[in-house]
């Protein structure tokens, strides 16, 4: 899970710097991305969060 979370977040950053020089017409389809990036990235946080409360102590 956290190498996942680790791909997410540098997807993340890849995205965010294309963002930056990117011409119009993609710049929708970028951020588009960006916001799944950030749901997707939420989500798992949310599952090793979840997983890490349940684990016995």
């Amino acid at each position: 899970m956290a190498l996942r979370l680790d791909a997410l977040q540098t997807m993340r950053t890849q995205e965010s710097n294309r963002l930056l020089v990117a011409r119009e017409p993609v710049r929708e389809d970028i951020q588009q991305h960006l916001n799944w990036l950030d749901a997707a990235t939420q989500q798992l946080i949310e599952v090793i969060n979840d997983h890490i409360d349940r684990l016995p102590f």
